[in-house]
């Protein structure tokens, strides 16, 4: 498991959260359908439009700073 596992978001939704951050863990949070194969260690940049699982449903969302993955230090 890396350190940062914590990736900072917007939420783009219809509603008050509309463009409040966020701080989901990296596996809560997965690209758009059709995008590349991804893994949970993929970076993510400034931006980029994802889906935020939050109870049992996805969200979109916006990265709002760019995040990627940091292992332990001599593992």
């Amino acid at each position: 498991m890396s350190l940062n596992d914590k990736v900072k978001v917007l939420w783009k939704t219809n509603c008050q959260w509309r463009d409040r951050p966020h701080w989901p863990k990296r596996k809560e949070i997965k690209l758009p359908q059709g995008e590349i194969e991804e893994t949970s260690t993929m970076p993510l940049k400034t931006g980029d439009r994802v889906k935020i699982k939050f109870g049992s449903r996805w969200y979109d969302a916006e990265v709002a700073e760019d995040w990627q993955a940091k292992s332990k230090k001599g593992l």
